[in-house]
């Protein structure tokens, strides 16, 4: 499959789905926590590959993207899994679309993907379409935890 990339494989498509937000771990350490937002575009039994946004990198080096994944089943038994709800392909879309909007900085050693994540919720809970229960978004920012963007050093 050299030169086609996983979304170009296995595409979205126009049913309704599930979309998760995935937070690495069963628990907050108190340092970095690695999150996602995703959705399945393939699910068998042997094979899971999912549309992810996420900001991605080390502290001083991020970027943001909208790319394909195997997922690995026994590996998602060990994070913090939250369903955010079902979703039309349009939605999905506008998701997409929202988190390309979400501004950030590149070289940030602060504000790393939690809160680009947080960001990006706050911009799905205030969406014309709701794409966010507000409750919900509460909920995630106090178990996750996904903090609000602090002022850069």
């Amino acid at each position: 499959m050299e030169g086609i990339s996983i979304l170009e494989r296995f595409p979205d498509d126009h049913s309704s789905k599930p979309v998760y937000l995935q937070a690495a771990g069963r628990s907050f350490s108190g340092d970095q926590r690695h999150v996602s937002i995703w959705w399945a575009n393939h699910d068998a039994p042997n094979l899971l590959v999912a549309q992810m946004m996420q900001l991605t990198g080390t502290p001083g080096v991020y970027r943001w993207e909208s790319t394909g994944q195997i997922k690995d089943r026994v590996a998602l038994e060990s994070d913090d899994i939250y369903e955010l709800g079902t979703y039309t392909r349009s939605q999905r879309d506008r998701m997409v679309e929202l988190a390309g909007s979400i501004q950030f900085d590149s070289r940030s050693i602060v504000n790393g993907c939690r809160v680009w994540t947080h960001d990006l919720l706050k911009a799905m809970a205030a969406d014309d379409e709701q794409l966010l229960d507000a409750q919900l978004l509460a909920m995630l920012v106090e178990e996750v935890p996904l903090p609000e963007r602090r002022a850069e050093l």
